[in-house]
């Protein structure tokens, strides 16, 4: 077996299945309650799972959309730190209640636009209906924006 179709074979795992699994020890080691986070990080190796089998039915080559996963990931990178700096010049002056549930709706609307806006370009871009169904699942912008919520809430509790 050739390092490419190892790779094409393993890919959805190698996304989501390591990541997940610390998000679930790091929120099954925390002392509180989090069963919405804990539903989340769940989804996600779901997703991955889902996704490995059905690579591995498929047998398709998920190698040629790397490229284009790589630049969907800078482009979301961008956008975020775009958005951060600009919330967070903003927040001093003109959301002083940043605890507001507008507020945190905008944030999380931020959050996950750039995984909205990959899993629509994916719809379109690939060309095998499983190539969609399995590049939708393990897309890694929405994975980084799921892993981003739930790290940002993880943190947001340690004392200060």
């Amino acid at each position: 077996m050739n390092l490419k179709k190892l790779f094409s074979n393993l890919y959805p795992l190698a996304v989501t299945l390591p990541w997940y699994l610390l998000l679930l020890l790091l929120l099954h080691l925390d002392r509180f309650d989090w069963t919405g986070l804990k539903i989340l990080a769940a989804a996600g190796m779901t997703a991955g799972i889902l996704a490995e089998i059905m690579q591995l039915r498929a047998q398709n080559d998920l190698t040629v959309y790397l490229k284009k996963t790589g630049i969907s990931i800078v482009l979301a990178a961008g956008f975020w730190l775009l958005c951060t700096g600009t919330q967070q010049m903003y927040d001093r002056d003109h959301f002083g209640f940043w605890l507001k549930d507008s507020v945190i709706l905008f944030r999380r609307i931020l959050l996950f636009l750039p995984a909205a806006a990959t899993s629509v370009y994916w719809l379109i871009a690939a060309k095998k209906p499983t190539e969609k169904i399995t590049l939708i699942l393990t897309n890694p912008v929405t994975h980084l924006a799921v892993w981003r919520l739930i790290l940002n809430t993880l943190l947001s509790c340690l004392p200060t």
